[in-house]
């Protein structure tokens, strides 16, 4: 299930999936999770291909400030202290401080573009 907005305020908390491959930065559109980014900059790879280049490259997120965050528990803090997540996953993020990091699914519905 995907959670997205259709509309912020420049000054809202928000995060945005982005990827980095090869050095460049690939900006998530509206409603794009990390697979989308990595089919829609690279239309000619399978999804066989497209997962490994999502093990090779690094999954980011970008918040209303432009400022860059890998799926660290640094993205993951910054969701929970700006109320982004989404209710379902907050067990689930809590218990993840120290572990895996955020996930695009974790966002609540509105906080994301």
């Amino acid at each position: 299930m995907r959670f997205f907005r259709l509309h912020l305020s420049s000054n809202e908390p928000f995060l945005i999936s982005a990827f980095r491959y090869q050095g460049k930065i690939y900006k998530g559109k509206q409603g794009e999770q990390h697979s989308d980014i990595i089919a829609r900059a690279f239309p000619s790879k399978n999804m066989y291909e497209i997962d490994q280049m999502r093990e090779m490259g690094e999954i980011l997120f970008i918040n209303q400030k432009g400022q860059i965050f890998n799926r660290s528990n640094k993205a993951l803090e910054f969701a929970m202290e700006n109320n982004l997540i989404d209710p379902a996953w907050e067990s689930t993020c809590s218990s993840q401080r120290d572990g895996f990091g955020l996930c695009s699914e974790y966002l609540k519905k509105g906080n994301t573009l």
